[in-house]
């Protein structure tokens, strides 16, 4: 298991003013383009044995573990072969 800091990579969630409960649709926004493309630079294997797992607390950057084997794997092997055009997954 691998642990990384989105901090290590300049990336956190945006400071939240005004209303506590409440986003604004530019901010969402914002927030989605911007994991997007943490996810982009995060995850660079493609690899249906590997598993990310992210995290975020108030205040705190996102964080990330890597989880490999069957005990973290969620995808079915028949849909991973499904979906790899007939390939056995690894």
């Amino acid at each position: 298991m691998a642990a990384f800091s989105s901090a290590e990579d300049g990336w956190s969630l945006p400071p939240q003013q005004g209303d506590r409960g409440c986003w604004k649709p530019a901010v969402c926004m914002n927030f989605c383009e911007a994991f997007l493309a943490f996810l982009k630079k995060v995850v660079t294997e493609d690899d249906p044995q590997l598993v990310h797992l992210f995290a975020w607390e108030p205040g705190s950057p996102v964080s990330y573990t890597q989880h490999r084997g069957a005990e973290h794997v969620f995808l079915p092997a028949w849909y991973v072969e499904t979906m790899s055009g007939g390939k056995s997954p690894d």
